[in-house]
């Protein structure tokens, strides 16, 4: 960034605010004027130029066109061509008469009259006088035209209230195809021509309103101090005269400004001339200019760290660029703009999108001011009561701004970086500056040769003269040892305790208790590493000058204490089972642990509980406690831990019940079972569940009958012995057939003789054996 300073806007007025500019009728053509001042682009397509003034066409008078250059920053164009109702070579300054140089026989212009007339401005029998025109016909590359001007006139001053004798002029576009004419020369925004009625500072006359004043660039007095660059009374801003135009179109444009004769009969004023000045190479026809070099012997070298934007100022709808350095393509740099930040030799090769055309415009050298390389101020420090303005002197920095810097180095103080940057309002007395309260001051530090600059700041500080000591926040540390004491660096306190103010100004001691900070005995020693538990902390901070000017205040050393956590959980569960691990300790605090060493976390709740079911188990499984962190005030402390629980996988039991029998009708049997020793069993026999406990072989008996009819016995589970008592769901079962007692019976006669034999019969079961 870059501002000139104060002074050095004093030096450029001594010899550049009194340069006039120069005018010359002989150096260029006119149709040189038009092609290598005003266009300068060999892609421009001009054609037909022509042109008339006070001693062209036999009318006798002065010559009103010429080539003007200017080095007056008081002028704001510095070369182009000029149109003059007078003799163009009269109109440098400095302004020290009235200029009226054109004769009657010198007439005026039929089109700017029509333009004046259609513009409501004259009637069509008012009278135009020494007028003098460029016209040429070009045919524009791109859809833009425009140019820059400005108007200076005799009349500004007494005639500018009065449009009885108003000069005039008038850029009058054509398009060549459509017939259809433009006024450009208006006030930008309207339809209305300029001229020093319509474009005016009531301040250089009073006996009117100013008009468009934002547009009025400058009045120079005659005779006035510095000397006026231009023989004129007074002039515009510089303008932009534009229109939208159809590329590839031809058009006519026609620059004519005309002495205001007046309405008949008086109609031969020739007095009072004006004149525009166009500015070189600002004809935008599709051409593009880099402008001048930027080097440090023309002080238009960059600053260090500035970014300048170099613009082609065309449409990239309809062309390309690519920028160069050295002349070798800089990479990525292909749009109509580009921002320069290193020295070079900077160009551009732009091409029209059909390729009719290829420009180059002259290449720039951009050199790079060396850095300014100011020293670092230090704050200033005075007493005051926040009310009454003390004095400091600001130049007490000034040593340590110019370190290594030449003697002649330009330092301006302001109160606003924004000023400080902008070089404005500066501190008038340095050495007296006055403020109730402390303030930042911005230092504009520049060497005078060129605009750049740096900044620097420092504080002037208005600090209460009393002792009063700011109170440091209570420290709470963790208990790390769990002991009771943790040591303390009370001088860490110190940039608190002082508030900004000078350490060098006091001295601070730390007591136990409040009667040993009023009294100055006990200081805590040493104060940098201070054994204690919970403490309450007393300050003395008094002035280094007058101890008896002192003051206290206090604040607390808290020790807190670790968090606490413990876990809890089955040593064993059945395979497939899930299980519960329990943590307890201090609320809220965040319980770190691993399972089987991957890590893991829970946060207690507030009553410092917290459990986790753990995924069916199908392994033994380790939960180990880490550490404890915890989330309540600050700071949270951390205690690593040890504890685990080890969860052992238990199998789940097995039985298994005999074989089928078969047993006789009211005959008992024996079941049978083996399985998981110890391990309780329970079957059905079709009705009720039974158990029996197998014993320490995994064997078990019971008699069951006696039976009177078939029956079946089937395993429902098993449950294991011991913790956890595992079950597990069975399937098996044996049949106990029963098959029915034999019958049988006798028959015989019931009486026989004696000696006679007798069949006794038999009946039952085949095969049966009767007793």
């Amino acid at each position: 960034m870059k501002k000139l300073s104060p002074l050095l806007f004093l030096l450029f007025s001594v010899v550049a605010f009194s340069q006039p500019i120069t005018v010359n009728s002989n150096t260029y053509t006119v149709p040189q004027l038009v092609q290598d001042v005003l266009i300068n682009s060999q892609c421009a397509q001009i054609s037909n130029v022509t042109w008339r003034t006070g001693n062209t066409n036999g009318q006798g008078s002065e010559n009103g066109i010429g080539y003007f250059q200017n080095t007056n920053p008081n002028f704001p164009i510095q070369s182009g061509v000029i149109l003059s109702t007078g003799r163009a070579t009269s109109a440098p300054g400095p302004n020290n008469g009235i200029l009226s140089q054109g004769s009657t026989s010198w007439t005026g212009d039929a089109d700017l009259k029509q333009a004046m007339v259609n513009a409501g401005v004259v009637s069509n029998a008012y009278v135009y006088n020494n007028a003098s025109y460029i016209q040429f016909n070009f045919t524009p590359l791109t859809d833009s035209f425009s140019f820059n001007f400005l108007f200076a006139s005799e009349e500004y001053g007494t005639y500018q209230c009065t449009t009885d004798y108003t000069d005039a002029f008038a850029f009058i576009l054509t398009n060549l195809t459509t017939g259809q004419s433009t006024n450009l020369a208006v006030v930008p925004g309207t339809s209305i021509p300029i001229s020093v009625f319509t474009v005016s500072d009531q301040a250089n006359n009073n006996s009117c309103v100013s008009q468009n004043p934002a547009y009025f660039g400058m009045y120079y007095p005659q005779n006035g101090t510095p000397a006026a660059p231009i023989n004129f009374n007074g002039r515009t801003v510089v303008m932009n005269a534009s229109a939208t135009v159809t590329p590839n179109t031809p058009y006519r444009i026609k620059m004519v400004i005309g002495d205001g004769g007046g309405q008949p009969p008086n109609t031969s004023d020739t007095a009072y001339d004006s004149a525009v000045f166009l500015q070189a190479g600002s004809f935008n026809v599709g051409q593009a200019s880099l402008g001048g070099n930027l080097t440090i012997d023309n002080l238009g070298a960059l600053c260090p760290g500035e970014i300048r934007t170099l613009s082609t100022g065309l449409d990239p709808a309809f062309y390309t660029f690519q920028w160069t350095n050295g002349g070798n393509p800089i990479p990525g740099a292909t749009g109509p703009s580009y921002g320069v930040s290193a020295p070079g030799t900077y160009g551009v090769i732009i091409t029209n999108v059909s390729g009719a055309c290829v420009q180059q415009p002259d290449p720039i050298t951009v050199e790079v001011f060396p850095p300014i390389a100011a020293g670092t101020p230090v704050d200033l420090f005075k007493c005051g009561d926040g009310t009454t303005p003390v004095s400091f002197n600001l130049d007490d920095n000034r040593a340590a701004i110019l370190a290594g810097l030449d003697p002649g180095t330009i330092i301006t103080y302001h109160t606003s970086l924004a000023d400080a940057e902008q070089g404005a309002n500066y501190v008038q007395d340095p050495t007296n500056f006055l403020t109730p309260i402390t303030r930042t001051i911005y230092v504009n530090v520049s060497t005078g040769e060129n605009a750049c600059y740096v900044i620097r700041q420092f504080n002037v500080n208005v600090i209460s003269c009393t002792a009063d000591p700011v109170r440091p926040d209570d420290q709470t540390v963790c208990d790390v040892d769990s002991d009771g004491v943790e040591t303390f660096d009370l001088t860490q306190f110190y940039t608190t305790i002082l508030g900004g103010q000078n350490a060098s100004d006091y001295n601070i001691t730390f007591h136990l208790n409040q009667a040993d900070a009023n009294n100055n005995a006990n200081p805590i020693t040493p104060a940098n590493a201070f054994v204690t538990g919970n403490q309450t902390v007393y300050i003395r901070m008094e002035r280094a000058a007058d101890p008896t000017v002192f003051g206290t205040t206090s604040f607390n050393l808290i020790l807190k204490a670790l968090p606490q956590a413990t876990i809890s959980g089955p040593d064993g569960t059945c395979n497939g089972s899930t299980a519960v691990i329990v943590f307890q300790g201090t609320p809220n605090a965040t319980v770190n642990y691993t399972v089987d060493s991957n890590p893991a976390s829970i946060t207690l709740d507030a009553s410092g509980n917290g459990t986790v079911i753990t995924p069916p188990v199908t392994a033994n499984t380790v939960y180990s406690l880490v550490s404890v962190v915890s989330n309540d005030t600050a700071p949270q402390c951390t205690r690593n831990l040890t504890g685990s629980v080890n969860i052992t996988v238990y199998n789940a039991p097995t039985a298994t019940i005999g074989t089928d029998t078969t047993i006789c009708s009211g005959d008992t049997a024996v079941l049978t079972f083996n399985g998981t020793p110890s391990a309780v069993v329970t079957y059905n026999n079709g009705n009720v569940d039974q158990t029996i406990t197998l014993d320490g072989t995994g064997a078990a008996n019971v008699t069951v009958g006696p039976l009177t009819a078939t029956t079946t016995y089937s395993l429902v589970r098993v449950i294991s012995s011991g913790t956890p008592a595992c079950l597990a769901t069975l399937t098996g079962s044996v049949t106990i057939t029963v098959n029915p007692l034999p019958t049988a019976t006798i028959s015989a006669p019931a009486l026989i003789c004696s000696g006679d034999t007798a069949v006794v019969t038999f009946t039952g079961p085949a095969n049966g054996t009767v007793t």
